[in-house]
């Protein structure tokens, strides 16, 4: 628990203190849209390998990476911020920024992902660029097997599934330019009347009766609600492995996006095509316990 509240702490509260608001973004930050987007959690469907079968694990075991995610979205207003390293938020802007802790492995899904002009329903999907046409139809096909396409644009999208913690923060720029790039930042702008907000905490795959007494109910974002809502998540990774009063199920609490554009069309495209169904995924063989299947 004191590591998770020391990491988030560390990520929340000194970013501003370590990151240049003026340093220039590169060529490559200005044109990729390559980034981590979380998601609400979509159902998996464990799906044991082969030679894993008569194996016995538990479903922690077989997650074998931990890592903290921040995501920043633009809601509303002018796109006039500035990106890279740090992110300005600019005044009449609104913002959603999402701080994940994942404990998670990666399905690898298999699209076919592009666009078409209107009208032209037939032909092949034209490859997704970075300032596609707004009027453009977006294709988003989710494809099954090995066999490679004849045609077409193929992307494969790593999925990320496991169990995690979450904080989301809205954020609604009041006046002059916010540094997005820290909770800790963006309650010192609330505090200072820049910017006004609110705060949602959150479990991914994870419930159980102490972890709902754990839960917080934040209704205003600043920094006591910041610090308590990190205190209460530290709670809920404290009790994690704790199987008898906390239940995991496996879960997609995100996605990262290999396409050079994160128009909001083709996230959701992709995005649709995963809720259709269930996630496959199939646990690593050097875990040792139970699987669980939700």
């Amino acid at each position: 628990m004191r590591s998770l509240l020391i990491l988030l702490f560390g990520l929340s509260l000194s970013a501003c203190a370590t990151v240049p608001l003026n340093e220039p973004i590169s060529l490559g930050e200005k044109n990729a849209a390559y980034s981590y987007i979380p998601l609400d959690p979509l159902p998996v469907s464990v799906q044991n390998d082969k030679g894993c079968a008569t194996t016995v694990r538990t479903l922690l075991d077989n997650l074998p990476d931990n890592a903290v995610r921040i995501a920043i979205q633009q809601i509303s207003g002018k796109t006039d911020a500035t990106l890279g390293p740090a992110v300005l938020g600019a005044s009449g802007n609104q913002y959603q920024v999402t701080l994940d802790y994942i404990n998670a492995d990666t399905a690898n899904i298999r699209f076919l992902v592009g666009y078409r002009h209107p009208g032209d329903k037939e032909s092949v999907p034209l490859p997704i660029t970075r300032d596609f046409p707004q009027d453009a139809e977006v294709v988003a096909i989710r494809l099954a097997g090995d066999k490679e396409l004849a045609n077409g644009n193929e992307v494969v999208i790593p999925v990320y599934v496991g169990v995690g913690l979450r904080l989301t923060a809205t954020v609604q720029v009041i006046k002059g330019k916010i540094n997005l790039s820290s909770l800790g930042a963006i309650a010192a702008s609330v505090e200072g009347e820049k910017a006004a907000g609110s705060l949602v905490v959150q479990t991914l795959g994870i419930n159980g009766k102490q972890v709902a007494a754990s839960m917080p109910l934040p209704s205003e974002l600043n920094s006591t609600t910041v610090a308590n809502a990190i205190q209460s998540l530290g709670a809920v990774k404290a009790i994690l492995y704790d199987s008898a009063n906390t239940r995991v199920v496996p879960r997609v609490t995100g996605i990262y996006n290999p396409l050079p554009s994160s128009d909001p069309r083709v996230i959701n495209a992709i995005v649709s095509q995963l809720a259709k169904s269930h996630i496959p995924w199939s646990p690593p063989c050097s875990g040792v316990g139970t699987t669980q299947t939700p």
